[in-house]
């Protein structure tokens, strides 16, 4: 087998290893010395410090503060959505950073863009493996429900549903125009892989349905870390096993980080009714959970 190594910069090439050599990783075959050696960029050593996580949050914060304005929702959404997973592992966050992530996580949920961003970031990475008239059909329901979102509206009004209905017909009557079941599998796999079908049915019970399992998946998250803190008093000898205590040293860190967002969750919630269909029944249960059996 024969490779070619190509040198961006001309020079005197020595060899160091013979034709027909037994090369291994880390050999050095030859080197060069350069025509030019001023040309080439060196590394040079960061005596710099790097920003703590606390500014780098402000910062992004401060940067998106309008995101969900701005056509950035999906971006803001993942972000402020990460910041939380993170929080509820065990990392540290700031009672601010907590704050700003609840409110920009539910502004998010609320902007009525935030699914057709989605949906087009999803269709944007299968359009040349789906037929052109799918993809055509699809964008001009799409921009139709871009249209009317802008629209200003009355207070009694309700807001304009994603049209989940119209994007399904359209991907039903593609494959009914299919020949071949061939055909047909190979469009639902491309929309499979790309998350269009489960984006449909997420958003089927409106765009409440997917702040629900968005906000339901982090009150899981929050039980899931909670019960690992559960007080036994069975005197069971698993507690000194090193898992065990490993997760009691992480307990003050994540008590105080938890009881932070549940108050910023509660805060959001007050104004919102999209907690009442999220929030599960043990939560309570959950939140008096002690470690007395350390």
């Amino acid at each position: 087998m024969y490779i070619t190594l190509v040198a961006p910069e001309d020079g005197l090439l020595k060899h160091l290893k013979p034709e027909g050599s037994i090369i291994e990783a880390g050999d050095l075959l030859a080197s060069l010395t350069l025509d030019h050696p001023e040309r080439v960029q060196k590394a040079e050593l960061f005596t710099g410090v790097f920003p703590s996580m606390e500014s780098t949050v402000q910062a992004s914060a401060s940067h998106d503060s309008n995101a969900y304005k701005n056509n950035h929702v999906n971006l803001t959404l993942k972000d402020s959505h990460k910041r939380l997973l993170n929080l509820l592992q065990g990392f540290a966050v700031s009672h601010g950073g907590i704050k700003k992530s609840v409110e920009e996580l539910m502004n998010c949920l609320r902007a009525p863009i935030l699914p057709l961003e989605q949906f087009r970031e999803s269709l944007s990475s299968i359009t040349s493996r789906i037929p052109a008239t799918l993809v055509r059909a699809l964008h001009g329901i799409l921009d139709s429900y871009a249209e009317n979102v802008q629209h200003h509206r009355f207070s009694w009004e309700s807001p304009e549903e994603f049209p989940v209905i119209e994007l399904q017909n359209a991907i039903d009557s593609t494959m009914n125009s299919f020949a071949t079941d061939e055909e047909r599998t190979k469009l639902t796999n491309s929309l499979q892989g790309a998350g269009l079908l489960s984006l449909l049915q997420l958003y089927k019970t409106g765009n409440h349905g997917y702040a629900i399992h968005v906000l339901s998946g982090l009150w899981e998250e929050f039980l899931q870390v909670e019960s690992h803190f559960c007080a036994d008093a069975s005197g069971d000898s698993e507690k000194t096993a090193p898992e065990f205590v490993i997760k009691a040293l992480r307990k003050v860190r994540l008590r105080i980080a938890n009881n932070d967002f549940q108050c910023q969750c509660e805060i959001q919630a007050h104004s919102s009714l999209l907690f009442h269909a999220s929030v599960p029944d043990s939560l309570s249960l959950s939140l008096s959970l002690s470690l007395s059996a350390q």
